[in-house]
């Protein structure tokens, strides 16, 4: 019995509360059942909190395209000053004690709430990108060594705090801007 790749076969995927474990995937006519591997002990929990963040994110997706981007772009700034806040939060908790930071593989770069945690660079990444599109909507010269001036000091100042969580990898996202 030949048991196809999903990604080959499925071009809709849902998952049925009545078979868990099962996937049912159809693939123009036919629907087919898959069976994908139940997550048990720790990695049920894993699993239950992926779905979770699945759903949110779906969710925020959905949210995301009814909005017109011309609102979104207003909370630009805004979200890019609380970003850095929250970096700066992270790196004060690396020098000194403040509630929900604490080192993680080496880094101060998550805010913990119990069973969630925030990493606030992670957020950067996302603030980072809409400032500069709405900075880089109303100018003509980006073409430029000094229109690139802007941009790369908007850059600079959240690589230079990730760095002091230290948090390499997450700072070199920033490099290519």
């Amino acid at each position: 019995h030949h048991q196809p790749e999903l990604n080959a076969l499925a071009e809709h995927v849902f998952i049925r509360k009545e078979l868990p474990g099962k996937v049912f995937a159809h693939d123009g006519g036919a629907r087919r059942v898959v069976r994908v591997a139940r997550p048990v002990g720790a990695g049920a929990d894993d699993f239950r909190k992926q779905i979770v963040f699945l759903g949110a994110s779906i969710a925020c997706m959905a949210a995301f395209q009814v909005v017109n981007y011309q609102k979104i772009g207003r909370f630009a700034v805004p979200f890019y000053v609380l970003s850095l806040v929250l970096i700066l939060y992270t790196v004060v908790g690396s020098k000194v004690s403040v509630p929900f930071v604490r080192k993680i593989n080496g880094a101060y770069a998550w805010i913990n709430f119990g069973p969630a945690s925030l990493q606030p660079a992670e957020l950067m990444k996302i603030a980072f990108v809409m400032l500069l599109a709405r900075y880089l909507r109303f100018r003509s010269n980006y073409r430029t060594v000094t229109g690139l001036l802007a941009p790369f000091a908007l850059a600079l100042v959240p690589v230079a705090m990730i760095l002091k969580q230290p948090d390499l990898g997450t700072a070199l996202i920033f490099i290519p801007a």
